[in-house]
């Protein structure tokens, strides 16, 4: 039985605007952004609607000296895939003057909208030094303004801060990895008819035939089983140090950045839960337990890379070629989730 959303778009939404925090700077503004329009929608569902889950290893890219690995799809795609699918209309503007882009984005406010921003994560003062490295397109939700402050609501933090407006120009329009150029985005209109089981389904599927393709050799299943077959050979053609940088960086994205533990595998896992309740599918639930195991393997892929990273000689050529097989192990088990996944939808 299908159900429609029903939806009351808000006009003047800055002033019921709540704070909610989340694993995922992008997942979540979009989840908060969509709520203060009316659209309440869990961090997770949005994370599945928008196909947000996958995996890549870019050698020719390199994220702080190392090769590029990210778990999730690229930056600003998973809120225009749940948007797309969701029928929510959005604007989204970049900018090559910084001062039109606060300038916008004052008016904006003016208007009672809030609106997403991607800023540089090294300029943003109130994060913890953990996260303050050169990354371009961390998503904020900025709500409203007080003098020369805007009011900021940044879901991987608990309380929403104030920063000055030449501190977040200088965050917006950040020179360093994936740099945004001021990108801004908010909503306009949405289908009030929408179905969210249509959405859900149609979510699951894209993501699964983009872990399943093998049309480039870096991405999908096809890039965990490179990265193993890479990862085995990491001591001859590597320094010991650069080995550990390596693995250590791996880690960094799958257990640290945004992920929310096991490269957004837990997230995914409870949206299929959350999913299947939607659509009254005990086989959504089963394969949210069997994601949820995937998960396990991968969080101890991560404490062996981890332990690798501090040996040496033959004791990290071993390690390697451990680590090799336990990521083809997961690449296995996930390429059979996907193939039951896309049956079941």
């Amino acid at each position: 039985m299908s159900s429609k959303i029903q939806l009351q778009i808000n006009h003047t939404p800055i002033e019921d605007y709540k704070h909610q925090v989340h694993h995922h700077c992008e997942s979540g503004a979009v989840s908060n952004l969509f709520s203060s329009y009316g659209l309440p929608l869990s961090e997770e569902m949005v994370f599945g609607i928008g196909a947000g889950l996958y995996f890549a290893h870019v050698t020719f890219l390199k994220t702080l000296g190392a090769p590029t690995t990210t778990f999730r799809f690229f930056p600003g795609q998973v809120f225009k895939m749940a948007a797309k699918t969701l029928g929510v209309q959005c604007t989204v503007r970049t900018y090559k003057d910084a001062e039109k882009g606060m300038n916008d984005l004052d008016a904006l406010l003016a208007e009672q909208k809030p609106a997403g921003l991607f800023t540089n994560m090294l300029h943003l003062a109130y994060l913890p030094d953990i996260f303050k490295f050169e990354f371009s397109a961390h998503n904020i939700i900025v709500y409203g303004k007080e003098g020369d402050d805007y009011l900021i609501s940044d879901s991987i933090i608990e309380f929403p801060v104030k920063i000055s407006r030449e501190a977040l120009a200088k965050a917006r329009f950040g020179k360093g990895f994936l740099g945004s150029k001021g990108r801004m985005y908010h909503v306009t209109d949405f289908n009030p008819k929408v179905s969210l089981e249509e959405a859900i389904r149609t979510g699951i599927r894209k993501m699964c035939k983009r872990m399943l393709r093998k049309v480039y050799p870096w991405g999908g299943l096809r890039g965990m089983r490179r990265l193993a077959k890479g990862i085995k050979k990491y001591p001859e053609k590597f320094s010991t140090e650069q080995v550990a940088f390596y693995l250590t960086n791996i880690v960094r994205m799958q257990e640290i950045v945004g992920t929310g533990g096991s490269g957004f595998r837990l997230i995914y896992a409870r949206f299929l839960q959350e999913a299947a309740t939607r659509l009254n599918s005990p086989a959504l639930n089963e394969l949210a337990g069997e994601l949820k195991s995937i998960a396990m393997d991968w969080r101890n892929f991560a404490l062996k890379a981890g332990k690798t990273a501090k040996t040496k000689g033959e004791a990290m050529t071993a390690g390697c070629a451990q680590l090799s097989d336990m990521l083809s192990d997961i690449a296995d088990k996930e390429e059979q989730l996907y193939l039951k996944l896309l049956k079941t939808v």
